[in-house]
């Protein structure tokens, strides 16, 4: 400790010993003027404090952008469940009219109608007038 005013940068592995440490900053303290050793207190307080506003910095950061994510998953999934519901009462609605022109629909064909994409039953909705049988119905069908 007599030498500790001649030192310059303290050894990583003296550093690392939180007691010796603790000594070292007694020491250099105990050569400062009372004025010195209120500024260093200050600044240690300033820094004590500005990383704790970074702490809360990042804190509130990830909590928004937890927030955030959460937000655009609930909206991706309302956005697909409105589009899976469409998509749904388009193939009811094309099975209903093909039910009064053709009568029961087999499960089979009721299958495929309800897998198709809303493009593929939009296309399908147009031509089931001009189907003249549940074999062209078949036919025309992507998985047929």
């Amino acid at each position: 400790l007599k030498n500790t005013s001649d030192l310059e940068i303290v050894p990583d592995s003296i550093s690392e010993v939180s007691e010796i440490r603790q000594a070292l900053n007694i020491a250099e303290r105990a050569n400062l003027q009372p004025e010195e050793l209120d500024e260093v207190q200050n600044r240690e307080l300033f820094i004590e404090s500005y990383e704790g506003a970074i702490v809360r910095a990042k804190e509130e950061a990830r909590e928004e952008a937890r927030k955030e994510a959460l937000k655009e998953g609930e909206q991706k999934g309302l956005e697909q469940g409105l589009k899976k519901g469409e998509q749904k009462g388009q193939a009811q609605l094309i099975l209903r009219l093909l039910s009064r022109r053709f009568g029961t629909i087999a499960p089979e064909l009721s299958s495929s109608i309800e897998s198709l994409s809303s493009e593929q039953l939009s296309f399908l909705g147009e031509a089931i007038f001009e189907l003249d049988s549940l074999e062209k119905l078949a036919e025309f069908l992507p998985n047929n």
